[in-house]
């Protein structure tokens, strides 16, 4: 038998409002109509809804409920989908550069903690309504990302954020890399600018050529200034100790 803690996973002034949550949700379909399964869903989305937020590890509340974490996040994934409230992009992409101090970098990726299925969701809507595919993901907790795709997803969170089209933001890459002949700034890393049709392409291949720190630096010095695309990788260089 696991231990359990002696405190429930809802906080005492949130007991009242779960309550409230559990009742209208089993009694919506009829009184006794719903399965277990769905009860169980149920009384899971109150604890997520109105238990203390960020302040429980997925450890300790498999402990608490008895069962295994692949459950728990099959769990998540039902109740952001039917019992939660839905989250709007512009949240999702805040909370997503929130968790930026806490990726990882694995050779040319870089792999960003993500429990939240709604902000995982909603980031992936981001990428698949422009045609972008992630690679694999071992860890269905972990979001992760190469290096020369990083790129293509802050310009499209740029893009969310300012308005601008994304073809616009390009062009605007494009232009600075012709204006400096391909030089970029101080980093010592020439883009290739014979064909004007290929230099995004060349840039891309010279960020995953050129390993993920330089590749940081590469878009960090390539992208327009000032907006949320350099937040994100003015985070992740500060993370990744890099100057």
């Amino acid at each position: 038998m696991v231990d359990r803690p002696l405190t429930s996973p809802i906080i005492d002034e949130n007991k009242s409002a779960a309550l409230d949550f559990i009742f209208e949700n089993t009694l919506k379909s009829g009184f006794g109509t719903l399965s277990k399964t769905e009860l169980d869903t149920i009384l899971f989305a109150a604890i997520i809804e109105f238990g203390e937020k960020n302040s429980t590890t997925d450890l300790e509340l498999s402990k608490y409920l008895q069962i295994t974490q692949r459950r728990l996040q099959s769990l998540r994934e039902k109740i952001s989908i039917k019992y939660l409230e839905p989250i709007s992009r512009e949240k999702a992409i805040r909370y997503f550069v929130d968790q930026l101090e806490f990726a990882k970098k694995d050779d040319k990726y870089i792999d960003i903690p993500l429990n939240n299925v709604a902000v995982k969701n909603e980031i992936e809507g981001l990428l698949d309504e422009n045609h972008m595919l992630l690679h694999y993901q071992l860890n269905s907790k972990i979001f992760r990302l190469r290096i020369d795709d990083l790129l293509e997803l802050v310009l499209l969170i740029e893009s969310n954020k300012t308005g601008e089209t994304l073809s616009g933001l390009k062009e605007k890459i494009v232009d600075s890399i012709k204006k400096s002949e391909g030089a970029i700034n101080d980093l010592n890393v020439t883009i290739e600018c014979n064909d004007e049709n290929k230099i995004y392409h060349n840039l891309n291949q010279k960020i995953i050529k050129s390993g993920l720190d330089v590749g940081l630096a590469i878009i960090k010095a390539t992208v327009p200034g000032g907006g949320i695309a350099v937040e994100i990788i003015e985070k992740l260089m500060a993370n990744f100790g890099i100057q």
